[in-house]
């Protein structure tokens, strides 16, 4: 199946073959696919190297049908910068991160169109505060996905979101 990791112009790879993780890792960056004209940026890396200033980054546009090569996005001083300091191709440890409010979470999702957790949901449900802070912190359309949700998924004893 053709994806966009894997389908390029003229249907060629990069790597001589199909995507598949782990062989591949990924990662991505700003990806609130829900947003309109959002760059959005995917890293895939495949293989190791002993040196990441030797490793080469070629960049694609997704078109809708495929990925076009687009060799001087890969140029610019501040992704080349972002992919040193922020997602090096050479594994190194995370750090333990505190875990980020569900309501932040929840807005995630709703910007990346993800499913939202029935447990987020409920959460959200029995926290007056923070669906007024996401009803405050996203837009309008992304409230009414939210609510209507929240609404269509209810526990039959639980109280409809308001607008």
């Amino acid at each position: 199946m053709e994806t966009p990791a894997n389908k390029t112009e003229n249907s060629a790879h990069h790597w001589n073959c199909d995507f598949s993780v782990p062989k591949f890792r990924w990662a991505s960056y700003n990806d609130q696919s829900a947003l309109n004209n959002r760059l959005c940026f995917f890293l895939v890396d495949y293989g190791e190297s002993q040196n990441d200033d030797d490793v080469p980054v070629l960049s694609y546009e997704w078109t809708g049908e495929s990925l076009k090569s687009l060799p001087q996005l890969a140029k610019d001083p501040k992704i080349q910068a972002k992919l040193k300091e922020d997602v090096p191709f050479t594994y190194r440890r995370r750090l333990k991160r505190e875990k980020p409010p569900i309501r932040k979470l929840v807005k995630s999702r709703l910007y990346c169109e993800e499913n939202l957790l029935i447990s987020e949901m409920d959460h959200m449900r029995e926290s007056p505060e923070d669906l007024e802070w996401l009803k405050t912190h996203v837009r309008p359309r992304f409230w009414r996905k939210f609510v209507a949700e929240g609404n269509a998924n209810k526990p039959p004893d639980a109280p409809d979101i308001q607008e």
